[in-house]
């Protein structure tokens, strides 16, 4: 009975001593690269970011502290008849605590994009390494003749604002904008504010929640969300403080393209030019590494208007706007 037990430990404990040899919690690591390169409309300024991925030999990606940013590679757009060459630049940006940091980065100033227009771009590293993408702007949409006019509207509580599909699985990030200006000492600065979709309280603190991307067709603000915004305006202020608030109201929605909306709705955030995250769960575009090449185009409704008596409740001024 001995030597049949025997045999069978004496196995297992090899096994673990060359288990114990060989194991590695890490696994085999690949080094890859990341690109990013959404472009705009608004701006004849384009920007692409290259990053490669790298190994601290821990757990915590904190422990070595290494600039993962790629120089010195040719990246180029193709976008209808016409050759890019992106520039290869950095930026030095400093924190709340003062700390600075550089950030490397690829531009060109000479093109803009508008709708419905085939783009591609090719980036190819010193060590030989190529990365390709493919993409087409967004299609055109229109503002519905039925979207709110006055705030307050003439009926009811809620402001609507309509636009037609430009494609099935397009995304939309709606954003509203008022202009106001403060006086102090007669000097006069003039501001833009986003209003909030809503307010939510997190750890006890009100915050304004604003609306994500998505493939709605509409938006419907509260007049209620409305009024906090530009009671906010004065809600630290001194009494001395002149505060007027302009007559129009600006709706931008920007129309992602395709890769752009499926970013968006694999992560179901808002999208940021140069902050766009990604991982093996998130969507990628990229052809033989990681990250999004994709465009959106940015179109304004500007019928809102804010009328005289809503605005002279508050106790502001009311400046006309032709």
């Amino acid at each position: 009975m001995k030597r049949i037990f025997f045999a069978p430990i004496l196995i297992l404990s090899m096994l673990l001593v060359s288990c114990e040899e060989n194991f590695s919690p890490f696994g085999t690591y690949n080094q890859k690269y990341v690109l990013t390169c959404i472009l705009n409309s608004d701006t004849a300024f384009q920007t692409a970011t290259l990053s490669s991925s790298y190994f601290t030999g821990s757990f915590s990606p904190n422990d070595k502290e290494e600039d993962r940013s790629v120089k010195f590679a040719d990246v180029r757009v193709w976008y209808e008849d016409s050759v890019y060459v992106f520039k290869d630049t950095m930026v030095v940006e400093t924190d709340a605590l003062n700390n600075t940091s550089v950030k490397n980065y690829y531009f060109n100033d000479r093109f803009k994009v508008a709708f419905n227009k085939p783009m591609e771009i090719e980036v190819l590293l010193e060590n030989g390494k190529r990365l390709k993408a493919k993409s087409q702007t967004p299609k055109d949409i229109s503002f519905k003749s039925n979207s709110s006019v006055l705030i307050p509207p003439v009926s009811g509580n809620l402001i609507y604002i309509y636009w037609t599909n430009g494609n099935n699985s397009s995304f939309y990030q709606p954003k509203l904008f008022f202009k106001y200006s403060k006086k102090v000492n007669n000097v006069i600065t003039i501001y833009e504010a986003e209003i909030p979709y809503n307010y939510t309280l997190i750890n006890g603190l009100e915050e304004a929640v604003y609306p994500p991307a998505s493939n709605k067709l509409s938006i419907v603000y509260n007049l209620d969300v409305i009024t906090k915004a530009l009671n906010n305006l004065s809600k630290d202020e001194p009494e001395n403080v002149s505060i007027s608030v302009y007559e129009k109201l600006y709706f931008t929605l920007s129309i992602l393209d395709q890769n752009l909306s499926r970013y968006a709705s694999s992560t179901s955030k808002s999208f940021n030019a140069l902050t766009v995250r990604v991982n093996e769960n998130e969507y990628t575009n990229i052809e033989g590494g990681l990250g999004i090449f994709g465009s959106y185009i940015n179109k304004i409704y500007d019928r809102l208007r804010f009328q005289p008596s809503y605005i002279e409740s508050f106790g502001y001024n009311y400046i006309y706007q032709n």
